[in-house]
């Protein structure tokens, strides 16, 4: 099988502007990844297998809290209570803007060094920040488009 490249496009939002609206449930949490010498980069790498796997609406079972613990290291009790802080944080920052956020990771070696993110990231959705213009939409009746991405070497 062939190797390949794909580009991402992210919307990030750095942590140190969030912590400044008083998110105390992101505040708590950070204080826990601290407390157990942990980082968000390190916790953005389990939300995002935690999304991938189980999605993160579900409620994870004591097993397969201890699969993901085994998985990265982590004591089954701490990733509980961290991944409920985050929840909440996320909760509490869809209340107060309408958008949802959420944890990304960039592993910087399986990228290129031009690239904007590297480790653990805030993101928000694209299609909840930009929205398709009205005469975007009246063409778009007669003629689809969508929005694609590419990567150039060289």
């Amino acid at each position: 099988m062939g190797m390949g490249h794909a580009p991402v496009c992210v919307i990030t939002v750095e942590k140190e502007d969030i912590i400044k609206q008083g998110f105390t449930s992101l505040i708590k949490l950070e204080e826990l990844l601290a407390e157990h010498n942990e980082t968000i980069d390190s916790f953005a790498q389990i939300v995002e297998y935690v999304e991938l796997n189980y999605g993160m609406d579900t409620a994870l079972s004591s097993h397969d809290l201890q699969d993901i613990g085994d998985e990265f290291g982590v004591n089954k009790s701490i990733l509980r209570h961290s991944l409920t802080l985050f929840r909440q944080f996320q909760s509490d920052f869809n209340k107060k803007y309408k958008l949802n956020i959420t944890l990304g990771y960039h592993n910087e070696e399986q990228g290129d060094i031009y690239d904007d993110v590297s480790g653990g990231y805030f993101t928000i959705n694209f299609g909840d920040v930009y929205e398709v213009t009205e005469q975007a939409k009246n063409m778009q009746k007669d003629i689809p488009f969508e929005i694609s991405q590419f990567v150039v070497f060289g």
